[in-house]
Formats: structure tokens, C-alpha cells, sequence
């Protein structure tokens, strides 16, 4: 669930006109606005590993989908790796702005004016076979096991909190899976 003001509530319901900004990183860092992309094809999907129920491991995965707009070629040499966006709209002179998630772009096959761009969140980068991990000795506390599986496949984690490497009901994990 994404919070929003009474603001926003209102508006969406009589209008489509929202704003994106955004950051891409890599080799070098670039702020986005409006006019970077062409118009109606900014769209984000969630959806989930199971279709109808919500099962155990189950995990909701995030895709961000635009086109840019090259017409004056300043993404021709791009090396950008990552994207953060943010999607808002102006209400009454007051900006609202809504943090949609950071984003690994896959690299589009082609440039030109134009450059479609598809882009998937941090749960992407989870895809991959835990028998690849081979460093990890059992047993290990399930938090541990977590932290060596962000590590592994680059994912950003905080294990800084009050309680350090316990979760609320934790277990120890005695073998391999």
C-alpha cells in the first residue's frame, strides 16, 4: 500500500495528469523530469509469483516500463545501470511526490529518437540458483542465511535495527536446501 494525502486521493479521481522525475546512476548520474519522456508511456506493473493466492514465498515483483525521448541524442552514449523514480502530482501549488521504487534497467537493443527502457526492481536480482552460493556453513541462524543471499545476488539490505541479525520469530537453519 503506497500512502498518499487527501490531496491525491482527490485529484486521481478527476484527473490523469501526473509528473515523473527520476535519477539514473551508473557510470555517471542524470536527473529525469517530464520532458525526458515521451508522453503516455511511463507504466508500472506489480504483480506476484502466485496469481489468485497469496502463498508461502510468495513475493510481489515491480516493473517499470518508458520510453526517453533522444530527439537531441543525450542519451546516445548512456551507461546508466540503475533508475529511482518518483511519481507525483501538483495540487493547489503544493508538489506531492511518491517514492516508486529503484529500478536495474535492462539495456535497450536499439537508440534512436526514441529509447525504450524496461526496468525491474531489486526482487529480479533474487532470480538466481542458491546452489551457486557456496561459501555459506551450516548451521547458520535464517537471518544470516538472508543477509548471504542480498549479498550474493547485490541486493541492498538493513539488518540495523535494534534487534542486529534476530527477526521476530527467528529459527537456526541446520542444512542446505
Amino acid at each position: 500500500m503506497i500512502a498518499t494525502s487527501s490531496a491525491w486521493k482527490e485529484y486521481i479521481k478527476d484527473s490523469s495528469v501526473f509528473h515523473v522525475k527520476a535519477t539514473m546512476t551508473g557510470g555517471s548520474t542524470l536527473q529525469l523530469t517530464d520532458s525526458d519522456f515521451m508522453m503516455g508511456s511511463v507504466s508500472f506493473t506489480d504483480s506476484m509469483s502466485g496469481m489468485n493466492e497469496i502463498a508461502l514465498g510468495a513475493v510481489v515483483t515491480n516493473t517499470f516500463n518508458a520510453t526517453l525521448n533522444n530527439n537531441d541524442g543525450k542519451f546516445d552514449s548512456w551507461d546508466w545501470t540503475e533508475i529511482e523514480v518518483w511519481f507525483g502530482i501538483e495540487v493547489n501549488g503544493n508538489e506531492e511526490w511518491i517514492k516508486r521504487g529503484k529500478y536495474t534497467i535492462d539495456r535497450p537493443s536499439s537508440i534512436g529518437n526514441t529509447i525504450k527502457i524496461e526496468c525491474y526492481d531489486y526482487m529480479d536480482k533474487l532470480n538466481t540458483y542458491y546452489s551457486l552460493v557456496t561459501d555459506i556453513t551450516y548451521p547458520l541462524e535464517a537471518s544470516r542465511l538472508v543477509y548471504y543471499m542480498c549479498q550474493y545476488c547485490g541486493v541492498d539490505y538493513d539488518f540495523s535495527g535494534t534487534t542486529g541479525w534476530q527477526f521476530d520469530n527467528s529459527f537456526n537453519v541446520n542444512t542446505a536446501f
